[in-house]
């Protein structure tokens, strides 16, 4: 499987802004090469904890019901309400983190969405793949939209889990800080912010992080929708990298390659539903 094509910036100071071009020209004039410029974190999960955190649509998630254009995903039963609708269809690293270093850190989500509500199937069937190989030390919901949509600034937002909803795109760093605070007030797991990774199709979630210590990784960059702004099928194993830094896909800094225009005798055949 081919490697995502990344540019990696190190921690450096950058001014803040919320605008996905702001951050991507900045990323642009300052990234090197992945091979060049990325480092690899020392060490194993075993020495020292480790934090995972995933957003979900378009990262665990891929666009509902297209196995056309990402065939390696999974249309599942279960109703996905983010983006119009459809049945939810889960990533290759929603269905599996097994193959990836997460497997043995601690993880959490951190959306700007709902997951589909409280008590939703979507949210049950995400914890249960998170469960099934990392560390997930809360099966509890929170954040704004915890209850139901009501998508906010999570600065300073208060949670009691590592499965965050609502935090408005930009602001998913606060949600960051909050978790490892979290967990060694909790659980006292101390981890350290070169030891935390973050992992979205948005470009405008990952520049945000710079600065703060953290790690974060575009992902879904080798299959991009809506004029490159969100992922299409989602993260890919190779994607989940313990590289140091942040990074974005090049396709979101040109123009992106359209999807194939489909006739009646080339539209994909309805999906196959697993239950």
């Amino acid at each position: 499987e081919r490697a995502p094509t990344w540019l990696v910036l190190g921690p450096a100071a950058m001014a803040v802004s919320m605008r996905r071009l702001s951050w991507c020209a900045l990323l642009v004039g300052r990234g090197v090469s992945a091979d060049a410029g990325g480092v690899e974190a020392s060490g194993s999960a075993k020495e020292a904890p480790c934090l995972c955190t995933f957003d979900v649509d378009r990262t665990l998630t891929g666009k509902q019901d297209d196995t056309y254009h990402c065939p390696a995903n999974k249309v599942t039963d279960v109703v996905d309400t983010a983006y119009g609708g459809g049945h939810l269809t889960l990533s290759k690293v929603g269905q599996n983190i097994c193959d990836t270093f997460c497997s043995g850190c601690y993880v959490g989500i951190i959306t700007a969405g709902d997951a589909s509500g409280p008590d939703s199937k979507e949210r049950g069937l995400l914890v249960e793949k998170l469960l099934a190989c990392g560390k997930l030390v809360s099966t509890t919901w929170t954040g704004p939209s915890a209850p139901g949509e009501a998508r906010s600034n999570c600065s300073g937002v208060a949670i009691d889990s590592p499965l965050v909803t609502g935090c408005i795109d930009g602001t998913k760093q606060y949600a960051m800080e909050s978790i490892v605070r979290w967990l060694k007030a909790e659980h006292e797991v101390a981890v350290a912010r070169h030891r935390a990774w973050h992992f979205d199709d948005r470009a405008d979630n990952i520049g945000p992080f710079d600065g703060a210590g953290f790690n974060a990784h575009q992902v879904s960059c080798q299959t991009r929708d809506v004029k490159g702004i969100l992922g299409l099928c989602g993260a890919t194993q190779a994607e989940i990298s313990n590289v140091t830094g942040i990074s974005v896909c090049q396709a979101s800094l040109a123009t992106p390659t359209s999807t194939p225009t489909m006739s009646a005798q080339s539209a994909p055949p309805p999906p196959v539903v697993e239950t």
